[in-house]
C-alpha cells in the first residue's frame, strides 16, 4: 500500500546574515467564529494559521516548499511560493503571518492553499482512491502553540 506526505518547509533567503538569528513561529487551529468553524467542519477543510516573528526578519526573502514522500522516500519537491519573484512580497516588518488551508475534494485531489495579506498561492495533488481519507493537516508541534527556531 503506497502511503502519500505532505511536508511544507518555508524557508528564509536573506542578504549576507552573519551568525546565526532567533525566530519564534506561533499556530493557531481553526477560526474565531463558531458557525464558520462550522461550515469549514462540515466541507472537510482544515484551517491553520502561522505568525513567525523576529527582528531579523525584515528584508528578508521565504520559500515555501512542499516534499511529496512515497513509502518512507521523497518522490517530489514543489516550490509553491518564492518571494523573490517581486518586491511586494518581500518582508517588510519582523513579522510574517499567513493561514494554509486544506481540503481532499471530491475528486482525489489534496488541495492546499497559502494565504498571505493580499495575495495566496494554491496547489492540487492527486490522490490514490484509496489514500483519500488519510489526509489531514497537521502540525509537526504536537500540543505545543508556540516553538523557537534557528533562521538560516
Amino acid at each position: 500500500m503506497k502511503k502519500q506526505f505532505f511536508l511544507l518547509i518555508l524557508s528564509f533567503l536573506g542578504y549576507q546574515i552573519f551568525g546565526q538569528s532567533n525566530a519564534t513561529i506561533e499556530t493557531k487551529d481553526g477560526l474565531d467564529f463558531n458557525d464558520l468553524q462550522h461550515i469549514l467542519y462540515f466541507e472537510g477543510i482544515s484551517n491553520q494559521k502561522f505568525n513567525i516573528k523576529s527582528d531579523s526578519l525584515k528584508g528578508k526573502n521565504y520559500q515555501i516548499i512542499i516534499k511529496e514522500f512515497k513509502q518512507g522516500k521523497l518522490s517530489k519537491t514543489d516550490i509553491v511560493f518564492d518571494s523573490k519573484e517581486d518586491e511586494y512580497f518581500r518582508i517588510k516588518t519582523d513579522s510574517l503571518s499567513f493561514a494554509v488551508l486544506t481540503k481532499m475534494t471530491d475528486f482525489n485531489y489534496f488541495k492546499i492553499q497559502f494565504q498571505f495579506n493580499g495575495f495566496s498561492s494554491e496547489r492540487k495533488y492527486t490522490v490514490q482512491p484509496s489514500e483519500k481519507d488519510k489526509f489531514a493537516l497537521k502540525s509537526f508541534f504536537g500540543s505545543k502553540i508556540k516553538h523557537n527556531f534557528r533562521l538560516i
